[in-house]
């Protein structure tokens, strides 16, 4: 989390700056202001979400009930999620169990992710609000504020 706010404040600063002077020189104006702005902050939240769920995963990879129950098979595997702020990218690590067999992610279980998730239950609701009301594509767009989803993918979620 907090790397993620270093960076915000560095990258953000350096962006705001270019952005100010360019009003100043008469090339940019409010809108490109307030639209710089936004998506800093929106990457600022994706990267605080995924800086979260790493953090998580490597505290479970720590953790000495874990081993107990479960044994470490992968690590570092990829996952992504469509939010409203953005494509969130995290990796996690892959388990055992021990009991069972069966092959898990921690991390998701905790975190509430379910196995085949691609996109958060706060972007699901914005797709299914917009599909409902004019078009798959449309409601594809509405996903998330900075990406958007295929309306062939829309249609499978509906």
């Amino acid at each position: 989390m907090y790397n993620s706010i270093l960076q915000f404040s560095e990258q953000c600063s350096e962006k705001l700056e270019k952005v100010v002077n360019l009003i100043l020189s008469g090339d940019k104006d409010i809108n490109d202001l307030t639209e710089t702005v936004q998506n800093e902050v929106l990457k600022l939240g994706t990267g605080i979400v995924e800086e979260v769920i790493e953090k998580v995963d490597q505290e479970l990879k720590l953790a000495i009930d874990r081993k107990k129950y479960y044994t470490v098979e992968k690590k570092n595997e990829p996952k992504q999620l469509l939010d409203v702020m953005g494509t969130i990218n995290y990796v996690r690590t892959g388990y055992e169990d021990k009991k069972t067999g069966d092959y898990v992610y921690l991390v998701d279980r905790i975190m509430g992710i379910d196995p085949h998730q691609r996109l958060t239950l706060a972007a699901a609701t914005k797709v299914i609000e917009e599909a409902s009301e004019t078009s798959y594509a449309k409601g594809g767009s509405n996903a998330s504020i900075i990406d958007c989803m295929s309306k062939q993918a829309v249609k499978e979620l509906i």
